[in-house]
């Protein structure tokens, strides 16, 4: 014996002495060391005794020496060793080593693990099948394509398919490989022989181990569990079944402890668990419910491990008395089976080794292990089990109960195979048992084999852990893949039935992912079928359906119906599961990717032998599910079952017609091949005739007709092998009708033979019938005559005819019975079976009246639904339409189903897709015929999609009687197809008469035998058919069928004309009077016109044909002067009926009209060439002249009126729909809220800084030269595009006019495409035009550039942010939970304590980066203030909110507006200052501004009702009071006080604050600084409007409304000289224009003053505090500035107001200042003091812009000129100007008479007000943040990358350690790494990806979403602690993975109500939708979609978009939400679970 062997028959012997060693116990303490022992037992036998361990690890060096050290090592006193110290493990990270991803030469295979991202690529994959691994994707091969991720879990797994050649379309790279290129091992790896067999060995002696345990581990096999848990004798079976568990060949002492286990199933939940163990254990709940999880998790728990048996046994029947499964074993037992789990750790970490040669030959010696036969000589038989009934000598007993045979080989079973070679065709009808056999081959018995027949043996995580170690590596080894399927569909019978029947959790079943891999790949199926296996997977499941799913009745399949599902029905789920998947098995193994796939040897499955079994299958199906007509009642109760008999059978269609496609590869000239497929035939044909040989037959005059009547016995809908001959005859493209009339008598399985019958021949119509059924049971449904039997059949109907099954249900249908009619000898005979099938035969044969009908009312619709099915038999000719190839077909399948879609609305990707089958939906061409057919109309909300628009050309092929047509929707359809086409043309839409659309028929030997079909319609008899029912809606009036019947007259008359000619004459139709019908229809008053229109065009085709109808049967019918006087009156269809004669006359008068007409046209030219020569003027010129001039004049009068409307515009009442008047109270409906748009400049933040004092042109997040780039790229793309679109859409349109190929002419002219533009946002500016349009089509033709905004920053150079990096800190901790606020919070208030004790208050100086402001918004629909009282009655209380009654917007308060002075009044702004003093000014309380601006916003009239005393005033004045009174948000605004003060102070700030938002919003909008471009839009003009006047009537009306009068001046001191308010020194200026009496031009002048100062000081004081803003100060604004005046008198300013006796300054500082020089301005651009200057210029931009806004609102007519910017250096030179321009527009100082001022005139009100402010103000106020700036560069959210997959980052393979990095869309994710060990091997350690986050919009920071159920506390966690931007009132989140914007928002701020919206992403996908697939990453941004939520969330339109698409605003406003308690100083306080709450929309 070797040292090999004798190594391993040790290591055996050790495994099994391992549970006596440690005492027959296993627990928590010590399965770790359990773990680590089996670990370094395996690895040292692996590596012979441990010779080789150092080549496995050469980065150690603490090997054992022998296995006694090992053992003594584990079971040694101490400490357990860290792992870190374990030679198989990598010490640097810790952990056991992971797997290596490099796969170089073979598939990778990698099983995705829960919780890891899973790539698919639809435009590289063959299917979805295909899939990438986080280490394969490589994101570079994928840009642009349509890349979409989802995340594993346990329903959701699978392998990854790289480096699988038949997994995709092209080669791919791998990312890994990609990563490692060049970077080898620096040594070479060699495997040594003796490491190889040991390898070898240790290997097969594991896997035996593990089978030889789990042949004794069979307790839960339900046969066994049932016998055992009723047994008398369940002690001594415990102990035998023990005993006998023992290995024979080492010693295995057993001992007399036992457990009690219980096991995880799919039947029982999480309470029923939590019962029965706390019974056995005695527990508590919390105890109970952790060993349930555990149970759920490991697939089995141990409860009890006692000596005492017969304890052990009653706690047996205690667990199991809800019908748990529990099991009882030996402690030995148990501890062995523990054992196995600890193995397959081991094998998983050896066959995924990181040095990848070793790998490579683990792998194959792994994989020749597990195929090879398992030795069973040593194994010991369960002989016990004879003990309790079992009989293991049958196989066929073994089998079915999943026990191995009494030699303990895995039992033969299964029906696989025929019995015998030959057999008649009536023996299929015999029970599956009679027909097949199990094979008596005997099987592999290899261990892979028994591993996995042993599958229902495991528990899960040993299960799951199996999986992992035989699928992914064997499928990965190309040489033993083909033994792997080879073995598999050995015992694929026993697996089936084991998960069908024995299974308790067949959702992990191992069939499901072995067959995935196996049957999806084109090569291994092809062997699978080509090798005569078919059988072992046919079989079986033949045998599955008919065990239980067949009844049988009167010789009839019935399906079996199954009652509704209890938790217990165990059996039913697995059989119900089973059904499904192995059907789903058959579809993948029969199928190809892709029709070009398809090999000739693919044939094979339609050899008799195979066929047959397809049969068996099919037959299960055939018509199974029937349903009778239910007559009396309605049915009391109705059933879903028939959902899974139509899943299934919808899976079987898209069988068959696979089937059917592989004959499109059959050689014609290969005579074998013809034969298989004649053979398949005639069987198909010979079975079916077989199947209804004994209907009865009833006599019908000289020939016969089947005799059913669908209304009176039980029918079905589905007929599979009737479907599969129909697609078997298309593709074969059948011509010879005889083959349908060959009869046989048997046929031979091994020959593929079949012997003919001499003398009968096959009746085709028996099988026609069947499906006839079919097609009438669904119009009779349709028709109602069904109503009784529920609503559910209708589903059913509408299933079977829909899109996603008629195709190879329905339309199959039809199909056969087209054949019918060209086999059937007796066109009357089809005629007769028809009328017959549909109960009107007797009628026809005027045996009973049309009323008399069984159909009574109904009948119409019958008559219609008749119609439409003889329509489709007459021109749904594509299955005949054999010239064209199958994708020509399938092709012009998707253009109808799109094209019919559309025809009546545009519709979005969504919703016209719905209803579409999955096959059309992954058509490759799908999305170009899209395009061909349609045009699309980007999306121009926020909220919508894009559209698909029907193109104007299709229109004109479009058939509304299609088969492609619901015959409930032809008039509806007809109509939109006739609108359209009205509207494209000069002709009214009821004179538009449609064509029929039939194609002519051109292969060789199909025309011929359609033509029997066309004769079928020509017969006598049909057209006495055609004649009776134009008869019936003649003389009923009845129109209902009448348009589809017209329709089918044209159509036979048009393929008549494609037969024959036009001029050929339809006998039938002449001799039987239908003219003299069509023309009472003509000449009727009662029908519609376009019915009139068509009977006269059909007429009128009818005229041509023949002369003599008019001579004979009108004449006759109606008298020769009644068709004279028809024709007469008839001028524009007279061409039709006119005699020949007439005719010529006629062309003659036509040609000399057009000859007149072109002599005309050269007179007109000659004239235009020659004027002078004719008179000066005529008389046409001179009027024409006049009519110009009429038309100018009329513009301009027309524009006055308009513009004098619009000045005094008179409102109405949204409620009583009155005017508003003067004498009663008007107003607005408005929403006040708090805002957080006003962002202050931040401290120590350079690229904050930076931003601000920057040119908003840099800092747009859309800015004309990326929307240009994009769009030059995009059309270049396009234009090439466009031209191949143009090129197809030429092409379909021929090929859909070649469709409907028509003799005549359509009466309206030739269509011209008209492209539909994108008109875009009603509110988008000019500089975002980006073409969606374009965007759309870039991506089959380019990978688009990536986009980075902020470019022209080099230092500073990020994709999203406002020039900074979005923050991800992988490192946080995850999983914080709501209740974690309060600790995180006072952390926060912690920290930022500290930072302002260190940091000197600094911090409190500059004020917070964000200030809540209250802002006002509003619809703008007006109310009266009487009908709003009366609407909040109805309504909400106002006070807390309520909806515009018109636009549903949610409101809070109600602002009165009043009508405005007819005349325009400006106002006066310049008055010499009354005081000079700062503190004399701001106390002044008279308010003299307001009186004047009061009389420029009010009208003199409703003034003069104010002064009056009447009731008028009374009334006035009262309305008055109340708005004040209620509205009570106002007083919220100033201070919590309800007075008169607080109000009119509100409405001062809510001004203020609004001029503001609109100006901060004009950043945003405009391209640059300009002061022109900050525009008021009307509505928020009406608003300021509104809000000056109530401001003002305020006052003047004071004395009215406020009692009793109080001395303001004390309430003025306290707001001036006490308090600082946040509102913004802009704000402060509208309230001092209210309050004091001095003149505007001073007030501006005093906070322009007041604002320098503060400015100029903050600036200083943040170059003290922060060194680094010198720099940004100098660098920021780094172009030149020549203007030394200014220069100058700052300087000055500084040095001596600042300077001077002071010390506080850096040195440095003053320094800088004193010794600038200006005797080189020019070079001084980087100076420090024209950067500061420049950063005054910038921060007092916004007020100048703001108070721009308001000057014009005082002064309409005053606007800054525009400036040519040719002569600006720059934009500072833009600013400066406009502010220059401004100051004297108002007579104010510039900025440098300013300084002037301060320095020279101690008694100027500049030098008081800068004094005041500098030593007093500020000083004051410092701590209060007086200091801090207004931002004043762009606000707007973060900038976002153009493609959607930039979020998509793949870790790339870098050397050294782990890192964590941001990806260029600014996502941060956990990146893989390679490290390299001692000897250069690469080795892989990873961390998983997490793409479940998102990102905030406002600061760019990630939130972590652990899982689905703490998003909303991690969302609210970041809103409410985490981003200053937000304050607390909104935070919009972007979500990448599930491509949603979330938005979390106050409504209301004084609340503590949080709410939660889901928006539609800024990411759209071609079709301009952003509901794509979650996970799929090929969206692109829409930047208007994008810029519109920019500008909504500044300009408070997010509150009023979010209130009107919320289901019910008034729950936001009344219950749920976030209930936060606020507390002083607005923190908040703890946040407890009961305090939480969440409501979202």
């Amino acid at each position: 014996m070797t040292s090999i062997e004798e190594n391993v028959k040790s290591l055996k012997g050790t495994l099994a002495s391992l549970a006596k060693l440690f005492e027959y116990t296993r627990t928590d303490s010590n399965k770790a060391i359990i773990n680590d022992l089996v670990m370094q037992l395996l690895y040292f036998t692996a590596t012979n005794g441990g010779k080789h361990l150092h080549d496995l690890f050469p980065n150690k060096n603490n090997f054992p020496d022998n296995v006694s050290e090992i053992l003594r090592g584990a079971t040694a006193a101490g400490p357990f060793p860290k792992i870190a110290d374990k030679f198989y493990v990598d010490g640097k990270e810790g952990k056991l080593s992971d797997i290596n991803p490099i796969h170089t030469g073979r598939p990778c295979s990698k099983k995705f693990k829960k919780g890891e991202p899973i790539y698919r690529c639809h435009d590289c994959g063959f299917d979805d099948t295909c899939v990438l691994c986080t280490y394969c994707f490589n994101k570079k091969e994928h840009e642009g394509h349509q890349v979409y991720v989802s995340i594993a879990s346990a329903s959701n797994e699978g392998i990854c398919d790289c480096g699988d050649p038949e997994a995709w379309t092209r080669e791919l790279h791998c990312n890994c490989e990609y990563q490692n290129t060049g970077k080898k091992s620096k040594r070479d790896v060699v495997v040594e022989d003796d490491l190889k067999m040991s390898i070898k060995a240790t290997i097969d002696l594991v896997l035996n181990f593990i089978i030889e345990v789990m042949i004794h581990t069979n307790h839960t096999l339900p046969e066994v569990h049932k016998n055992l848990k009723s047994s008398s004798t369940l002690k001594g079976l415990t102990i035998d079944f023990s005993d006998d568990a023992s290995f024979q060949d080492v010693e295995d002492q057993n001992n007399r402890s036992f457990c009690l286990i219980l096991w995880n199933d799919e039947f029982h939940n999480y309470r029923e668990a939590n019962d029965r163990i706390q019974a056995v254990l005695e527990c508590d709940e919390g105890l109970a419910h952790r060993v349930a999880l555990n149970v759920d998790k490991e697939g089995r728990a141990l409860l009890k491990n006692e000596t005492d048996i017969d304890s052990i046994i009653d706690s047996y029947y205690i667990v199991q008395r809800n019908g748990l499964t529990a099991t009882i074993h030996s402690s030995r037992d148990y501890f062995k089976q523990e054992l196995i789990k600890d193995i397959v750790d081991w094998l998983t970490q050896f066959i995924n080794f990181p040095i990848f040669e070793i790998q490579s030959v683990i792998r194959q010696i792994f994989c020749e292990s597990m195929t090879e036969a398992f030795d069973t000589t040593n194994t010991v038989v369960p002989t016990y089990l004879s003990s309790i009934s079992f009989n293991l000598s049958k196989e066929k007993e073994c089998f079915e109960r999943g026990l191995l045979t009494d030699q303990n080989k895995i039992p033969r079973g299964g029906l696989t195979k025929f019995s015998k070679d030959e057999y008649a065709v009536g023996d299929l009808k015999n029970a599956i048992d009679k027909l097949l056999v199990a094979d008596d081959k005997p099987l592999a018995n290899s261990r892979l084999q028994y591993l996995m027949y042993f599958d229902v043996r495991y528990w899960k995580s040993l299960r799951k852990a199996i999986h992992n170690i035989i699928t992914p590596v064997l499928v990965s080894n190309l040489s033993y893949k083909p033994v792997f399927a080879e073995q598999f569909v050995e015992i694929y019978p026993h697996l089936l039935n084991n998960r069908a029947y024995l299974d308790r959790e067949w959702l992990l079943n191992i069939i499901q992912d072995t067959t995935v891999q196996l049957f999806t790949c084109p090569k291994t199926s092809l062997n699978i079928l080509v090798n005569g296996n078919l059988g072992s997977i046919l079989g079986p499941v033949i045998q599955l359906f008919e065990k239980n799913r067949s009844i049988t009745e009167n010789n009839d399949i019935i399906w079996r119906r199954r009652p509704i599902l209890s938790p217990s029905d165990n059996i039913s789920r697995s059989i119900m599961a089973t059904e499904s998947r192995s059907l789903s098995d058959i579809v993948q193994l029969i199928e190809c990717p892709n029709i070009n796939s398809f090999k000739e040897e693919h044939l094979c499955i339609l050899k008799n032998q195979n066929l047959a079994l397809l049969i068996l299958l099919l037959e299960k199906f055939q018509s199974n599910w029937k349903i009778k007509r239910k007559e009396g009642e309605h049915v009391l109760t109705e059933s879903t079952e028939f959902t899974v008999y139509f899943e299934l059978n919808s899976i079987l269609y898209s069988l068959v017609k696979k089937i059917g496609q592989i004959l499109l590869k059959v050689n014609k000239e290969n005579e074998t091949s013809k034969q298989i497929v004649t053979n398949s035939i005639i069987l198909l044909n010979n079975f079916l005739q077989l199947n209804y040989r004994k209907e009865k037959i009833i006599e019908q005059g000289d020939f016969t007709v089947m005799d059913f009547v669908v209304a009176k016995e039980e029918v079905g809908f589905m007929n599979p092998v009737n479907s599969l001959l129909s697609y078997v005859l298309e593709y074969s493209k059948w011509t010879d009708t005889a083959i349908l009339n060959d009869k046989i008598i048997s046929f031979s399985l091994q020959r593929n033979e079949v012997r003919h019958h001499d003398n009968n021949i096959c009746d085709f119509l028996r099988i026609s019938d069947i499906s006839l059924r079919a097609i009438v049971l669904c119009s009779q449904i349709k028709s109602g005559f069904w109503v009784r039997n529920g609503m559910l059949v209708g589903k059913q109907e509408a299933l079977y005819t829909g899109s996603f099954m008629s195709e190879g249900g329905f339309l199959r249908d039809i199909h056969l019975e087209q054949c019918s009619i060209m086999v059937e000898p007796s066109l009357k005979r089809s005629l007769f079976n028809f009328l017959d099938r549909f109960d009107l035969l007797n009628w026809f044969l005027n045996k009973e009246q049309i009323e008399e009908t069984k159909y009574d009312e109904k009948v119409y619709y019958i008559i219609e639904e008749l119609i439409i099915f003889f329509y489709d038999l007459l021109t749904n000719r594509l299955p005949f339409r054999y010239e064209l190839t199958e994708e020509q077909k399938e092709e012009l399948k998707i253009k109808n189903l799109i094209s019919f879609s559309l025809c009546r609305e545009p519709l979005t990707y969504s919703k016209l897709t719905e209803n579409f089958p999955p096959m059309a939906l992954e058509h490759p061409k799908f999305y170009d015929i899209l395009q061909e057919v349609s045009d699309f109309s980007p999306p121009r909300g926020l909220s919508d999609s894009g559209l698909y628009r029907l193109k104007d050309w299709v229109y004109k092929t479009l058939d509304p009687l299609s088969a492609f047509v619901d015959s409930s929707d032809f008039q509806e359809t007809a109509n939109a197809i006739r609108t359209e086409l009205s509207n494209h043309s000069h002709v009214k839409a009821d004179d538009i008469v449609l064509q029929p659309r039939i194609a002519k028929l051109e292969y060789p030997g199909v025309f011929e035998n359609f033509e029997r079909v066309s004769k079928f319609f020509k017969t006598m008899q049909f057209a006495k058919l055609l004649y009776k029912l134009l008869q019936v809606s003649v003389d009923t009036d009845n129109e209902g069928f009448l348009p589809n019947l017209l329709h089918l007259v044209h159509a036979i008359i048009l393929d008549d004309e494609i037969s024959n000619g036009k001029n050929h004459q339809l006998q039938s139709i002449i001799e039987i009077p239908i003219c003299n019908l069509l023309l009472m229809i003509i000449e009727s008053q009662s029908i519609s016109q376009s019915n009139i229109k068509k009977a006269e065009v059909i007429l009128d085709l009818l005229f041509q044909k023949d002369e003599t109808i008019i001579e004979s049967s009108l004449i006759d019918c109606f008298g020769e002067e009644h068709i004279k006087s028809y024709r007469k009156s008839k001028p524009k269809n007279g061409e039709a009926s006119e005699s020949r004669e007439e005719k010529r006359k006629r062309l003659a008068q036509h040609r000399r009209a057009k000859i007149m007409k072109k002599f005309e046209e050269q007179q007109r030219q000659f004239a235009n060439k020659n004027k002078k020569l004719l008179s000066p003027e005529s008389p046409e010129s001179s009027k024409e002249r006049n009519n110009n001039a009429i038309d100018k004049e009329g513009d301009s009068i027309m524009k006055d009126e308009s513009e004098a409307d619009e000045s005094s515009e008179i409102r109405t009442c949204i409620l009583c729909q009155m005017p508003e008047n003067n004498e009663e109270l008007f107003g607005l409906p408005c929403f006040i809220n708090k805002s957080s748009i006003f962002w202050k400049v931040p401290l120590n933040d350079s690229a904050a800084i930076k931003l601000n004092f920057n040119e908003w042109n840099n800092q747009n997040a859309i800015n004309d030269d990326e929307i240009n780039h994009g769009r030059r790229v995009f059309d270049e793309i396009n234009n090439k595009k466009r031209k191949r679109i143009d090129s197809r859409e030429s092409h379909a349109e021929a090929l859909f006019h070649h469709e409907a190929s028509n003799p005549t002419e359509s009466p309206i002219e030739e269509h011209q495409d008209n492209n539909i533009e994108d008109e875009g946002f009603h509110d988008a500016l000019e500089h975002v035009e980006s073409d969606y349009d374009d965007v759309i089509n870039a991506y089959d033709d380019i990978i688009v550039d990536e986009i980075e905004y902020n470019n022209n920053d080099s230092e500073n150079d990020t994709p999203m942010g406002e020039g900074i990096d979005i923050e991800i800190d992988h490192d946080r901790e995850e999983g914080h939970s709501v209740e974690d606020v309060q600790e995180d919070y006072q952390n926060h208030t912690q920290q930022g304590q500290s930072e302002t004790t260190d940091g000197s208050n600094i911090s409190k100086e500059f004020g917070k980066s964000v200030d809540k402001r209250y802002v006002i918004s509003t619809c703008g629909h007006g109310m009266h203030y009487k009908c709003f009282n009366q609407y909040v009655k109805t309504a909400i209380s106002y006070t807390v909110g309520y909806q515009c009654p018109l636009c549903r917007t949610l409101s809070n308060s109600f602002i009165p507006s009043f009508i405005k002075p007819s005349l325009p009044k400006e106002f006066e702004i310049e008055g010499e200052p009354i005081s000079s003093k700062y503190n004399q000014i701001v106390v002044q309380k008279n308010g003299k501004n307001t009186e004047k601006i009061c009389s420029l916003f009010i009208n003199e009239q409703f003034l003069q009702n104010l002064i009056r005393p009447s009731a008028i005033k009374d009334k006035l004045l009262k309305d008055l009071c109340l708005t004040i009174k209620e509205n009570q948000i106002l007083e919220k605004i100033y201070s919590d006080k309800t007075n008169y003060f607080s109000n009119i102070q509100s409405l001062s700030i809510l001004i203020g604050n609004t001029i503001q938002v609109h100006e901060i919003t004009s950043r945003f909008l405009s391209k640059d600084e300009d002061f022109n471009e900050v525009e008021i839009s009307k509505t928020d003009n009406t608003l300021l409007t509104s809000l000056i006047q109530f401001r003002t009537l305020l006052t003047c009306c004071k004395k009215e409304l406020v009692k009793a009068t109080v001395t303001e001046l004390m309430e003025y001191e306290v707001l001036w000289k006490e308090k600082f308010l946040h509102v913004g020194l802009f704000t402060e200026l509208i309230m001092l224009s209210f309050q004091c009496d001095e003149s505007l031009q001073t007030l501006i002048q005093f906070n322009v003053t007041k604002n320098f100062t503060i400015i100029l000081t903050s600036l200083l004081d943040r170059c003290q505090k922060d060194d680094g803003s010198i720099t940004i100060l100098i660098c920021a604004n780094g172009d030149e500035y020549d203007c030394k005046e200014d220069l100058t008198f700052l300087q000055t300013l500084i040095v001596e107001k600042f300077f001077e006796n002071k010390n506080e300054y850096l040195p440095e500082l003053i320094t800088c200042i004193k010794s600038y020089k200006f005797n080189n301005v020019q070079k001084s651009k980087n100076s420090f003091l024209v950067g500061l200057y420049l950063a005054i210029i910038r921060s007092m931009l916004p007020f100048y812009r703001q108070l721009y806004s308001f000057i014009r609102l005082l002064k309409p007519s005053f606007k800054i000129k525009s400036n040519d910017n040719n002569h600006l250096k720059n934009k500072n030179d833009l600013i400066i100007s406009q502010m220059k321009e401004i100051s004297s527009y108002l007579k104010i100082g510039t900025l440098c008479e300013l300084s002037e001022t301060i320095l020279s005139n101690e008694s100027k009100l500049e030098f008081n007000v800068f004094d005041n402010v500098l030593h007093s103000k500020i000083p004051k106020f410092r701590a209060n943040g007086i200091l801090t700036l207004e931002y004043s560069g762009v606000i707007r959210l973060i900038d976002l990358p153009m493609q959607l997959d930039k979020f998509l980052e793949v870790p790339p393979a870098v050397l050294k350690k782990t890192d964590s990095r941001a990806t260029d869309s600014g996502a941060t994710v956990s990146t893989s790494s390679v490290t390299s060990n001692a000897e250069g091997s690469l080795s892989y350690t990873s961390n998983p990806i997490n793409l479940q986050y998102s990102i905030c919009l406002l600061c760019g920071n990630k939130v972590d979403l652990n899982t689905p159920s703490t998003l909303t506390d991690q969302l609210i966690r970041h809103f409410l602690l985490d981003c200053e931007k937000s304050a607390r009132l909104l935070s919009i989140f972007f979500n990448p993975f599930k491509n949603i914007i979330v938005v979390i928002l106050k409504f209301n701020s004084s609340t503590n109500l949080v709410s939660k919206f889901l928006l539609p992403s800024p990411y759209l996908n071609r079709h301009g939708e952003s509901n794509f697939r979650r996970g799929e990453f090929n969206g692109l941004l829409n930047v208007k979609r994008f810029h519109e939520l920019n500008k909504m969330w500044l300009n408070q339109g997010l509150y009023a978009f979010l209130s009107r698409t919320a289901i019910c605003s008034r729950n936001v406003l009344q219950g749920g939400g976030i209930n936060m308690e606020q507390l002083p100083n607005d923190e908040f306080d703890m946040l407890t679970d009961q305090e939480v709450g969440f409501m979202e929309w």
